[in-house]
């Protein structure tokens, strides 16, 4: 008995295969090629650049927050002492209103310097009174609490103020609280 041959095809017993392949079995394999040192150049000059504006960003962003932070930082306790100051105020309008007698002549000498030395305090920090009264009426500045039609003005003007508004550097904290006399139409 002969033994069997084997028959299975394979590239290396069919040159039919290995010269019909798509594949060259005895090609080197693909290598990815070297970047030049000019792209290595260029592309750690780029990250470079992306770097040092990321930065300057960011340190321009922290100037803005520092300032901010010593413009605006002590808003909330300026606001708080809001009421007191409108409580001087009040005060003074009714010393105004009140007969004049010799023996509160030194009370309200004591209230006048005490709210002029609060005041003076505050604007010191960047508080500024909102003028209102017999101004133009502004909604980014004014709140209005009542309106009136009126024939002596010919625009939207503020008549009397019942809350003094306030700006801390240039930013409304409190918005005057007033009364609108509108033109009659």
């Amino acid at each position: 008995m002969k033994p069997e041959q084997d028959t299975t095809t394979t590239p290396e017993n069919d040159p039919d295969i290995v010269e019909n392949s798509p594949i060259d079995l005895n090609e080197k394999p693909i290598q990815a090629e070297e970047p030049s040192w000019e792209q290595k150049h260029n592309e750690l000059n780029d990250k470079f650049l992306r770097v040092a504006a990321e930065l300057q960003n960011t340190q321009r962003r922290a100037a803005k927050e520092k300032k901010d932070l010593l413009m605006y930082g002590n808003e909330k306790l300026i606001q708080d002492f809001l009421p007191v100051l409108d409580a001087f105020e009040k005060a003074l309008t009714n010393k105004e209103v009140e007969e004049q007698d010799s023996e509160n002549e030194g009370v309200w000498q004591g209230i006048e310097l005490i709210h002029d030395q609060l005041t003076k305090t505050l604007n010191k920090h960047g508080l500024k009174k909102i003028d209102s009264t017999n101004q133009a009426f502004d909604p980014l500045l004014h709140q209005a609490i009542q309106k009136i039609e009126s024939s002596d003005v010919n625009q939207e003007t503020v008549l009397q103020e019942f809350a003094s508004g306030y700006t801390l550097n240039g930013r409304l904290i409190r918005a005057a609280m007033v009364q609108v006399g509108t033109p009659k139409e």
